[in-house]
């Protein structure tokens, strides 16, 4: 199963070609947040900051809580093991950095091979790959 988080343009996350219905716009934000620190724990608090985009109500952390069990959801429906997805830490969440390739990764990866092409002189190949 491939899966494929989309940053360049809308938060997005792609399995095996098929969008995933994330949720609405603060699951998405939960999702971004984490994509950005793959790899890494992001605090509970970081990551309702940046859901509740820095105007948090005092019911965040249940609200919170709903959105992260919406989207380990959002996962188990299209097949996706949610737990090797998105990781519960002591201190916050995260997504590892292997459960996930990334739409980015893979523009910097086309960069670097045009500048490589075009420094060796193959300006149509850094064009058109």
């Amino acid at each position: 199963m491939r899966l494929t988080a989309e940053v360049l343009g809308p938060v997005r996350l792609i399995v095996d070609g098929v969008p995933v219905d994330l949720g609405g716009p603060r699951q998405r934000r939960l999702f971004g947040a984490l994509v950005m620190h793959r790899g890494s724990v992001v605090s509970t608090d970081r990551l309702i900051d940046a859901v509740f985009d820095g105007d948090p109500p005092e019911a965040a952390r249940r609200t919170f809580r709903t959105y992260v069990a919406r989207l380990r959801r959002a996962l188990d429906v299209v097949g996706v093991d949610a737990s090797g997805v998105l990781v519960t830490e002591a201190n916050g969440y995260a997504i590892p950095e292997s459960a996930l390739e990334l739409d980015s990764a893979e523009f910097e990866e086309a960069l670097t091979d045009a500048k490589d092409r075009l420094t060796a002189g193959d300006a149509d190949g850094a064009v058109f790959g």
